[in-house]
């Protein structure tokens, strides 16, 4: 992620969970783990659903210097157990809940809300109004635009780019608080056989 995004990011996803979602706890994959490499760089939370089942959350900094991330909601049995399948399965892009067909994985919040989830969620930035040229508009008029948000984001502060984080992740806290019960109540239904 951005490196002038990232502490920003990093900060407001702590202060965010302890607000909105306390009851789940930060959780650090073990070095030793064989897939600690799968969730390295991850924000990872998780919380019980009952005596076993844990739902988790899952905040992926986007690479490099993107300024977007991914938000996962995952399951597993057990609160030792990581949200994520042994292999690459396509039949999980069909999922928008826990499946009894899989002891544990992760979703996409997009893709748990019906969208096409390719994307991931981008922290907005002058540098957006980019995106907004047609690559047929003349280079003139690409590179105009193209100094205008070199500018703005130049001319952007610390406060500046922690408000638009703080924006952007508190949106997605309300986003995952709309699905949140049904995705645990899917896990709790697939724990009592139902």
């Amino acid at each position: 992620m951005d490196r002038l995004y990232k502490p920003h990011f990093l900060q407001h996803v702590k202060v965010a969970m302890a607000a909105h979602f306390p009851a789940f706890a930060k959780h650090l994959v073990p070095r030793a783990h064989p897939q600690r490499e799968l969730f390295s760089g991850d924000l990872l939370y998780r919380a019980p659903v009952s005596e076993g089942p844990t739902v988790w959350l899952r905040w992926v900094p986007g690479p490099g210097v993107e300024r977007y991330f991914n938000v996962y909601l995952g399951w597993s049995p057990e609160p030792s157990h990581l949200p994520q399948h042994h292999t690459q399965d396509f039949r999980l892009h069909r999922l928008c809940a826990p499946s009894p067909e899989f002891a544990a994985a992760s979703l996409d919040l997009e893709q748990i809300e019906g969208k096409a989830a390719i994307g991931g969620i981008t922290i907005p930035s002058p540098w957006d109004q980019i995106l907004s040229v047609k690559a047929a508009a003349a280079k003139r008029e690409q590179q105009a635009v193209q100094n205008k948000a070199f500018s703005e984001a130049q001319a952007l502060s610390e406060v500046d780019r922690a408000s638009a984080v703080a924006t952007t992740i508190d949106d997605v806290c309300r986003r995952l608080r709309a699905q949140l019960p049904a995705f645990t109540d899917h896990l709790r239904a697939i724990r009592h056989g139902a």
